[in-house]
């Protein structure tokens, strides 16, 4: 039943997830849209504006709320707006243009479609969407504007001017030619007007218009044409073709003169005629040329800004915007209107719109071209960095009239620079730490081997000398301060990530609460410890000790952040499914797979740390203490490192500090091993035992303590020398001591070639490394065991009588 109520409330969570998401896909669509988006109940009050809408009428959203939608329509249209209510309740939607004000008394056109929409339990609203078409309507209205004009000119020009279209079929011709003609527009149209020529030239006529027309090519001809008052005049026909932008012919355009009076005077007067039809053609085709090419270059400016990728703009010698494109609004956030009113530089970020207008001044007073990266801030909030470039525009005399440029949007790239500057250093920081690690590894390895000899030396020196003997209490205070030293380089090998570890199922909860318990007496009584620990937690595989080393560190220094003026440390635990995104943001990531990982968390709300502070917290020795306290959370390094896990730091002044050790889940059972009986150990003490230590120290050391303890010892510098000896006396040795590290040969190196001079001889590696970390060089080596240095007297003989027992008893 608890499984089935389970499923059922994941999947409910699932669904709610689902909706969750659709509603934030949703609201940023609507937020986001290019489209006018609002919704009114059915007295028109609106209830929901989306910014596009909003800034098409230039008030924000929020103002609109609440707003009767009758309230922003153009007074000339509010008395339909009932009207438009009404046929959404009849027909459930709505469709049309719509007339409205905006803010700055401007009149914005929109092209709407509006539903109603009805839900159980729910008034019943209005959803719109329209797009805001004034800047088309006024596009129209000006090519109209632009016929219209065309027209006037025509009609007041003194000659008559026609038009056709590619049928050859006339479509247009001038007042003055229905003044001359005296018959109507409708009667003039297609080849109406070819019936007033005379008789006699009316074939000619026709041939001369259609040879032209099949070439394609200007033409120029005489004939008679009968006037209104039925007197046949004699004019002069130009005409030359027109073709469209895409280069198709379109047809036929011409003017006629009426050359009546030149030709009764033609000898007089043959000259001006021919100079005058000719300059008559000529501004004809220029003003027809003219026009068109004035036509097709603004045609072609408009559609190659409104295609641009980038942002174009320009403004006057003052700086003031005069021109901006769509993609330039979109960047802006601006329409060209806001632009031209003054506000262009209001958007720039206070400390780049100096750098932009010394840059905009040198453009202009010089001769180069310049650009510059700066911010943008929307009116939305948002911070856009764009990139500028810019030129000055001059007059034929070279004074400056004001700059072009292009605005590009690279925000994107920004962000990825400042990513990639992040990265750099997280890299750094961990290369960092990962060359202290290696050097502190190797003084940690060298200073065992001296820790081995000393600390060897004093506890063979106690146990020879009498108990009064004044040398006791010297010996004894060189062995505990050896003891302190190899737990200092205990911490130096867990730095650097080669401690030695007892690994073994950790449930964390159970171990946060061990900790705490054993320092509730260290913590002052102002502090309040709460727990949010999970109970089924799953296991870790780990050393024990190392994790609570860690843990209390961590509750301490939360403690001490917090101090005397009290606060609380919160405690918990729990399974994370960490991505890459997230392991990326860690400590000590080291490329770790995503996946779940167990975390156990420490949160206080002490003085917190500047990120100063933050970048230096795993340095070595380093403390905000007034004294040093050791390697402190520096040894938190290798730790971590070892057990396969990460670490997540959040800290700022004032808001105090959160840890969260991230830990790899693991199933397997603790490890139970056998110990060898000390009666059992005891009864064997003899045989020729080989030592091999670059260390002379080291190998006197480990002679003294098997002879006393009746052994024979045969030793050797390296690892040729070990060969050597036991090549002599293969049959006779019993086992061999043999360190890791050694000049020329190392030790995994030597035990292959004394395994091979005689199988099976038992063979203990010696190191100052933990087993741990040299268990992957060691695996199908052959080996019978592993000593870390510093040892002392009973490790290194129990250790040997340990591995002879196994030998004998196996």
């Amino acid at each position: 039943m608890a499984e089935i109520q389970g499923a059922e409330n994941a999947r409910l969570a699932s669904e709610l997830a689902d909706a969750r998401h659709d509603q934030r896909l949703y609201r940023e669509l609507f937020e986001n849209s290019l489209g006018l988006m609002c919704v009114h109940d059915l007295d028109g009050v609106l209830l929901i504006v989306n910014p596009a809408a909003g800034r098409s009428l230039g008030f924000s959203p929020e103002e609109g709320v609440g707003v009767n939608m009758k309230h922003f329509l153009a007074p000339p249209v509010r008395p339909l707006f009932d009207a438009y209510l009404g046929r959404i309740r009849r027909n459930g939607s709505d469709s049309g243009l719509m007339r409205l004000v905006a803010r700055d008394g401007g009149e914005r056109i929109w092209l709407y479609r509006n539903i109603l929409y009805e839900e159980a339990g729910a008034p019943p609203r209005v959803l719109g969407h329209a797009q805001d078409i004034t800047e088309r309507v006024a596009a129209e209205e000006a090519l109209k504007e632009s016929e219209r004009r065309f027209r006037t000119m025509a009609d007041t020009a003194p000659v008559f001017i026609w038009m056709t279209d590619p049928a050859g079929q006339c479509v247009f011709v001038n007042k003055a030619w229905l003044n001359f003609s005296g018959r109507t527009l409708e009667q003039e149209l297609g080849r109406g007007w070819a019936e007033s020529f005379h008789p006699d030239d009316r074939d000619r006529g026709l041939a001369d218009f259609t040879t032209a027309f099949a070439k394609r090519g200007t033409f120029q001809a005489e004939y008679r044409m009968r006037r209104a008052d039925g007197q046949y005049r004699w004019v002069l026909d130009t005409g030359t073709p027109r073709f469209d932008p895409a280069g198709r012919f379109a047809g036929y355009i011409g003017s006629c003169v009426d050359v009546t009076e030149a030709r009764q005077d033609r000898e007089a007067l043959r000259i001006a005629r021919d100079e005058l039809a000719i300059r008559v053609a000529e501004r004809t085709a220029e003003l027809v040329a003219a026009i068109e090419a004035l036509r097709q270059s603004e045609q072609h400016y408009q559609v190659l800004t409104d295609l641009a990728p980038v942002g174009i703009f320009r403004t006057d010698d003052q700086g003031r915007c005069v021109y901006l494109n769509e993609r330039a609004c979109e960047i802006t956030g601006m329409d060209q209107e806001e632009a031209r009113q003054g506000r262009w530089d209001k958007i720039l970020d206070p400390d780049d719109r100096l750098r932009l207008a010394a840059e905009w001044r040198t453009v202009v007073e010089g001769s180069e071209p310049g650009s510059l990266e700066h911010r943008i801030v929307r009116s939305d909030g948002a911070t856009v960095w764009a990139l500028t470039h810019f030129a000055a525009e001059r007059d034929s005399a070279g004074a400056a009239t004001g700059c072009i440029g292009t605005l590009a949007d690279i925000s994107d790239r920004k962000r990825a620079e400042e990513e990639t500057r992040k990265l750099e250093a997280q890299v750094q920081h961990a290369q960092r730490l990962q060359s202290l690690g290696i050097l502190a590894g190797g003084l940690a390895h060298d200073f065992n081997n001296l820790l081995t000899v000393i600390l060897g030396n004093a506890r063979i020196a106690l146990l020879e000398l009498p108990p009064g003997s004044p040398a006791v209490e010297n010996l004894a205070e060189i062995e505990t301060a050896s003891s302190r030293a190899a737990e200092l380089t205990s911490q130096m090998l867990a730095y650097s990530g080669k401690g030695r570890f007892t690994l073994q199922a950790i449930n964390l909860s159970r171990l946060a609460e061990e900790v705490t318990n054993l320092l509730q007496t260290l913590i002052s009584k102002k502090t309040a410890i709460q727990f949010n620990l999970q109970t089924s937690l799953p296991s870790i595989e780990g050393d024990p000790a190392q994790v609570r080393q860690i843990v209390m560190n961590l509750i301490t220094n939360a403690a001490e952040a917090i101090g005397d003026s009290g606060g609380a440390i919160e405690i918990a635990t729990g399974v994370v499914d960490a991505d890459t995104g997230y392991l990326s943001g860690t400590y000590f990531d080291d490329h770790l797979p995503p996946g779940h990982y167990v975390y156990l968390e420490v949160s206080d709300n002490g003085c917190g740390m500047t990120p100063e502070t933050l970048a230096k917290i795993f340095d070595p020795f380093f403390t905000t203490k007034f004294t040093g306290r050791g390697l402190g959370l520096a040894a938190v390094i290798g730790i971590v490192r070892a057990h396969r896990g990460a670490l997540k730091v959040s800290s700022a002044p004032g808001q105090g500090s959160t840890f969260r050790l991230l830990f790899p889940p693991s199933g397997k059972a603790p490890e139970i091993r056998a110990e060898l009986t000390g009666g059992a150990a005891e009864r064997f003490g003899r045989g020729i035992i080989l030592v091999v230590d670059d260390e002379a120290g080291v190998r006197n050391l480990a002679r003294t303590i098997l002879e006393k303890s009746g052994f024979t010892v045969m030793t050797a510098s390296d690892g040729g020398d070990a060969i050597r000896v036991f090549r002599r006396h293969a049959d006779e040795v019993a086992a061999i001591l043999l360190d890791l590290t050694m000049p020329v040969m190392n030790g995994l190196q030597a035990a292959a070639e004394l395994l091979r001079i005689r199988a099976g001889v038992p063979i203990i590696l010696s190191s100052g490394y933990s087993e741990q970390e040299v268990a992957g060089r060691l695996a199908g080596k052959g080996l019978a065991g592993f000593l870390k240095k510093p040892y002392e007297p009973a490790e290194l003989t129990g250790t040997l009588r340990k591995v002879l027992a196994q030998r004998v008893t196996g």
